[in-house]
């Protein structure tokens, strides 16, 4: 039996930023722990990508959007009494 192959597209523009910035970052962590000068140059390649990436779809404003309702929900999960607050916090 074949394998199939599946594609999937992201949901929007957004996702789709996302998704990248993650590859990138991946990328770059794979290379952290290399012990070689090459793996230190991939990683400065690897932020020199991130930043273009950020500036050119200007993903600053968005990311800091993201991030300030994912705290706000936290904090909302925390004031739930069936939530256990030690795994939010960690």
């Amino acid at each position: 039996m074949k394998k199939k192959t599946v594609y999937e597209q992201p949901f929007n523009e957004h996702i789709k930023h996302l998704l990248r910035l993650e590859h990138l970052f991946s990328g770059m962590m794979y290379h952290l722990k290399g012990p070689s000068g090459w793996d230190s140059h991939a990683v400065i390649i690897g932020l020199n990508q991130v930043l273009e990436f950020v500036v050119r779809f200007d993903l600053s404003n968005e990311l800091g959007k993201d991030l300030d309702y994912y705290a706000q929900t936290l904090k909302n999960w925390q004031t739930t009494p069936s939530v256990d607050n030690d795994r939010i916090e960690n």
